[in-house]
């Protein structure tokens, strides 16, 4: 009986997809509490309707927790480019948040319809696309809304401005890779896989992983199941199967990804008969596509409501030859499946590049080398005629980039995509997936294959449909910290993606008044920086200061930064006792600790010696007058000065030497005015007083 019953939906399974019946596309349950509750908490987003201006795109299980993606819109229509990721950890506590609000200004008027975009398309293309949807384009100096017109035939989309009518972009519908690495042929050796049997057929299919394998006899057009009655089937299509079958057993166990996820949206369940009524997306998989063609491709077919992946048979001659043989390369094109339902990542450009470096790095996972072997950091060298990569995650192959610096430029014309490699896709994603390497070669014991794709699949989650170069690095960094990594590992993260050219970096220092570094960061590029405390109020040796701020914020970082830290300052007060050759004080003044030294002037200084017989000599720091005070001196605390007089030797009519004989002849006749009126108080002050 459980048997009949197993053929018998097994048949209702074939009738489906031979009529094209189409699964669901499910993104998972939103979290059991409202998400907008959580979402509209967050300081990014005061003042914002987040229930008008976000729709929920769905929630994805990682490793620390889930993430919540949010699609900002404008009235009513998506904004492009504009999506949110929301980490939280398995309670539901908020983790981080990657993307932005992007404030959309005043939307151009419409003046193109539905209609007129489809021509407008049609007398580029020669077909008739159909208007999938509406969207608003955002720019620097305002909006508009566009039309995405798709062309099936030509596996194309395209952008058409409801303002003007213009092109603003042709992208790729499905997500293809179009690998281009080398590759060999298979060695032949004899396997065993598991099939389905429908009464006295065998069926090369497996019902439980909805894995389906189909001929197309070297067309495009024509493919029919692999159906015989001799379990014995064509062995490039047992060497497909087998090695998709791994990538999707790869996916489903939970060590790899931190969770486990079954088919390439994770809504496959293991009940096998059970795919129908649960929507699961099929897996299709042609083989023997076209006719030598070099390539193996993948993605979901939103008009099927398949996954479908292409196997090219190549040519013994040519680049790639029977990639069906290669895991890495079947494991990179399942990934490209995986990446439309966790990110939808766009296929130009930056997101195309970004694209490509996932399925690089889950390849690698898939084909079941360790990082350190060599073989794990080559990419597709088992399906290469030559049995040589194109790219290598390491270095050393001609084609790939590692700096941004080098990155091959983005496409400009709406039909040239293909011709520039939809925005430099391959020889841009080692940008990307050369980080990984730079990790591991500095720490080969942390970075184990499943923290490696614990951290990648993390990072995915988090970009948008859009997302660049630029989105990555924080995504990375933050992904690293979620996952609970250490402020090590953290660290490395950001000197690695550093390295790469990824992320830029400033170095911020606080100094203090005295030149003492109280704090040095680094951060990235438009970060705050959060000075170090310092006291309000202070004295020092010699002063008493008051903080009064930072010699410039530290708001938007984008240079490296010298801030100090500027105070009031009020120095302290010294006496500055003068004296006679008798050891009597006639004057005290107090003075500020650096302040020069200005002793009193010849006419304030009364004679304590008959006038016409002594002369001042000037200032002197002993009584024994053997160290001069100098008009440059400066306070450094309680001073005492004593002031010389030497008896004249010669006539007053007669010159004097130095400078003291000319404070005579200037001040003498004052000097005796002024002695008449001063009276000399002597105040003995030793001490320093202070404000």
């Amino acid at each position: 009986m459980k048997a009949q019953k197993r053929v018998s939906v097994l048949l209702s399974v074939l009738f489906a997809l031979a009529t094209g019946a189409a699964g669901g596309m499910s993104v998972g349950a939103i979290a059991a509490d409202d998400p907008y509750v959580l979402l509209g908490s967050l300081p990014q987003f005061a003042g914002i309707d987040v229930r008008e201006e976000y729709r929920p795109l769905g929630r994805r299980e990682v490793a620390y927790g889930s993430v919540l993606k949010f699609q900002q819109q404008k009235d009513g229509s998506d904004v492009v480019g504009a999506q949110i990721a929301l980490s939280v950890d398995g309670e539901g506590n908020f983790l981080s948040l990657a993307g932005n609000y992007r404030p959309v200004g005043a939307v151009r008027k419409e003046t193109v319809g539905e209609e007129a975009a489809k021509e407008r398309v049609f007398r580029l293309t020669g077909e008739r696309g159909s208007v999938t949807e509406k969207v608003v384009c955002p720019a620097d100096d305002g909006a508009e809304t566009a039309y995405r017109v798709a062309c099936p035939a030509q596996n194309t989309e395209y952008l058409v401005s409801a303002a003007d009518g213009e092109i603003l972009r042709a992208s790729p519908m499905a997500r293809q890779s179009a690998l281009t690495v080398p590759q060999k042929d298979a060695d032949g050796d004899a396997v065993s896989v598991s099939v389905e049997q429908n009464g006295s057929d065998y069926i090369l299919a497996d019902a439980v992983r909805n894995i389906w394998m189909l001929d197309c006899h070297n067309t495009t057009v024509n493919s029919e199941y692999y159906i015989n009655s001799t379990g014995v089937f064509d062995p490039i299509a047992v060497s497909a199967y087998r090695n998709v079958t791994k990538a999707y057993d790869f996916y489903a166990d939970e060590r790899n990804l931190g969770v486990s996820l079954r088919g390439a949206d994770g809504n496959n369940d293991e009940v096998w008969n059970n795919a129908v009524e649960r929507g699961e997306h099929f897996i299709m998989v042609y083989v023997h596509y076209g006719t030598e063609y070099e390539n193996a491709n993948c993605g979901y077919n939103p008009y099927s409501g398949y996954v479908e992946m292409l196997v090219g048979d190549g040519k013994e001659d040519g680049t790639i030859y029977l990639p069906a043989r290669a895991s890495d390369v079947i494991g990179h094109e399942y990934q490209h499946a995986v990446t439309y339902f966790a990110a939808n990542l766009a296929y130009m450009n930056d997101s195309a590049a970004l694209n490509e470096a996932f399925s690089d790095i889950f390849g690698m996972l898939i084909e079941g080398f360790d990082p350190s072997e060599e073989e794990f950091w080559r990419i597709g060298e088992r399906a290469a005629a030559d049995g040589t990569e194109l790219r290598s995650v390491k270095g050393g192959s001609p084609k790939q980039r590692y700096r941004v610096s080098e990155k091959i430029e983005n496409c400009t014309l709406v039909h040239d995509h293909t011709e520039c490699d939809y925005g430099g896709a391959h020889q841009n994603s080692t940008i990307i997936s050369h980080v990984q390497y730079l990790l591991w070669e500095k720490r080969p014991d942390f970075f184990t294959r499943e923290r490696i794709g614990k951290l990648w699949y993390a990072t995915l989650c988090k970009l948008g449909s859009e997302a660049t170069f630029d989105d990555f690095a924080p995504a990375f960094s933050q992904s690293a910290a979620d996952l609970g990594y250490g402020e090590e590992i953290c660290a490395l993260v950001d000197d690695c993606l550093e390295e790469s050219g990824l992320l830029s970096r400033y170095t911020v220092s606080f100094l203090d008044y005295d030149g003492t570094v109280l704090s040095k960061t680094r951060v990235r590029r438009g970060e705050s920086v959060t000075p170090p405390d310092v006291p309000l109020e202070r004295e020092t040796e010699h002063s008493k200061m008051r903080f009064t701020g930072w010699s410039e914020p530290t708001e938007n970082v984008t240079y490296d930064m010298t801030v100090r830290a500027e105070y009031e300052i009020t120095p302290f007060l010294y006496p500055l006792t003068f004296y006679d050759m008798e050891g009597n004080v006639f004057t005290v003044r107090e003075c500020a600790y650096g302040a020069k030294i200005e002793p009193p002037s010849f006419v304030e200084i009364p004679s304590p010696y008959p006038i016409g017989e002594y002369i001042f000599s000037g200032w002197f720091y002993d009584p024994e007058f053997q160290r001069r005070a100098s008009a440059e001196d400066t306070v450094k605390g309680e001073t005492a000065l004593y002031g010389k007089w030497t008896k004249r030797e010669q006539p007053a009519s007669e010159e004097a030497g130095g400078g003291d004989l000319l404070w005579l002849w200037i001040g003498l006749p004052l000097a005796v005015v002024a002695s008449a009126a001063v009276t000399v108080t002597v105040v003995l002050l030793r001490k320093k007083r202070r404000p």
